[in-house]
């Protein structure tokens, strides 16, 4: 029981000692990152995000025709 306990305390100390580790990992991380790649995906979203916005506006008929259908058939189960 003694060596049960023994394990069981020092798995606990590692785990701890892990879990101490990590926000200074972050930080060693965020450092050592340029910030050409959060650039670089900012740049993505924001090309996906106009992407999304000329589509809207492009099908703007079609996706009030499609909305409009769905909210009707929602409408139509009953409750």
């Amino acid at each position: 029981m003694k060596n049960l306990i023994d394990i069981s305390v020092g798995l606990a100390s590692s785990v701890a000692g892990k879990l101490a580790q990590l926000p200074a990992a972050f930080v060693r991380r965020a450092q050592s990152d340029s910030g050409q790649g959060v650039s670089e995906y900012i740049i993505i979203l924001a090309v996906i995000v106009i992407a999304c916005i000329i589509l809207a506006v492009a099908f703007h008929g079609q996706l009030e025709s499609l909305w409009s259908s769905v909210t009707g058939k929602l409408g139509a189960i009953p409750q």
